[in-house]
């Protein structure tokens, strides 16, 4: 959801809205991006050679190595894609062809094109 969405869903204000964001994790937010278009992704998620995968690892919970924050999406984007991009509204591939896209596809050597 977007800033706007979410304003207008509890009432609020955007710039209200964005401070309990900034408040809510002690100002750790760095940006909030809304910059993809979702048939632009659908059309480039149904090539075969587009392979699935998150850019952001998973830190420590506790310990020494938890002082650096995690980004959400080292925790839960390869567990979203295939609920995501199977359902009826989505349509871009069976579940099967997302555990390929994130295990045998980026494994291969040189997918043929």
């Amino acid at each position: 959801m977007t800033i706007a969405q979410i304003s207008a869903e509890q009432n609020k204000d955007p710039i209200e809205t964005l401070m309990d964001f900034v408040i809510a994790d002690k100002a750790s937010t760095e940006n909030i991006l809304f910059n993809q278009n979702e048939d632009d992704m659908r059309a480039g998620l149904k090539h075969r050679l587009v392979a699935l995968c998150t850019d952001s690892s998973a830190e420590a919970e506790d310990g020494i190595f938890s002082k650096e924050k995690s980004h959400p999406r080292g925790w839960a984007s390869t567990a979203q894609i295939p609920p995501r991009s199977t359902s009826a509204t989505k349509n871009c591939f069976p579940s099967k062809e997302a555990v390929r896209k994130m295990t045998s596809l980026p494994a291969s050597p040189r997918p043929s094109v």
